[in-house]
């Protein structure tokens, strides 16, 4: 009976123990084989420069990344002047492009004196030119095509010289340009023909009034006779 007594007792006490051991007690390490995961994918490889297939060997798309830009050296001139054209096209990305063709189209009031390309081969359609650059490889150097064009004399002052410039190749387009020159001077007045003034009538005077007046100048007449006639 005393030994129940004193367990009673001491039993607080040690659940209390065993409570502060189960907080202060590191987890316990679970023993066994981790789950099963799934294999992850291969990450793919890339070759080393040189020894991979090419684009053009594989028979994929080649990616190149060709541009274009325009400009002229003057934005207002005179008829008689000389007009600079100056073309910039490069590759910038990827691989070669291939068939590029820059087709330049110039107004007509202009009259081509001269073109010339640091690459391609230049085709003179009159007011259109067209160069074929052929292959265009990918590097950080620009190709140019310069065209050399005089206003013709009898341009009209105030007309707008739009100079348009397409560049193609089998991959993409490297967009379109214009650049505008305006020629000096103020467009002739349009000569607005004189407008008759409205008309009544066909001018002439009708049958009806012209009896009137005769007979008002008859009976104007008789007046002035009786009274000569008849004796004061």
């Amino acid at each position: 009976m005393r030994l129940s007594k004193r367990f009673l007792q001491v039993l607080p006490v040690l659940a209390l123990m065993l409570i502060s051991g189960l907080i202060v007690a590191p987890p316990a390490l679970v023993i066994g084989a981790p789950p099963l995961q799934g294999t992850p994918p291969a990450r793919p490889t890339v070759p080393v420069p040189g020894t991979g297939s090419s684009p053009l060997a594989s028979g994929a798309p080649i990616d190149s990344e060709i541009s274009l830009a325009l400009v002229v050296d003057k934005a207002e001139a005179l008829p008689g002047d000389t007009l600079l054209y100056k073309a910039q096209i490069a590759n910038l990305a990827g691989q070669v492009a291939t068939n590029v063709w820059l087709t330049c189209d110039l107004p007509d009031e202009v009259e081509v004196q001269e073109v010339a390309a640091t690459l391609g081969e230049i085709h003179n359609y009159g007011q259109r030119i067209s160069i074929a650059l052929g292959g265009l490889q990918a590097s950080p150097e620009s190709q140019y095509v310069t065209i050399e064009a005089r206003i013709r004399d009898d341009a009209a002052p105030g007309a707008e010289l739009v100079h348009h410039a397409n560049l193609t190749s089998d991959q993409a387009g490297g967009g379109e340009r214009e650049v505008m020159t305006t020629i000096l001077g103020t467009a002739p007045e349009e000569t607005k023909a004189a407008i008759p003034l409205p008309t009544t009538g066909s001018g002439r005077i009708p049958l009806w009034l012209a009896a009137g007046f005769v007979a008002l100048i008859v009976v104007i007449a008789l007046f002035s006779m009786r009274e000569r006639i008849l004796p004061r």
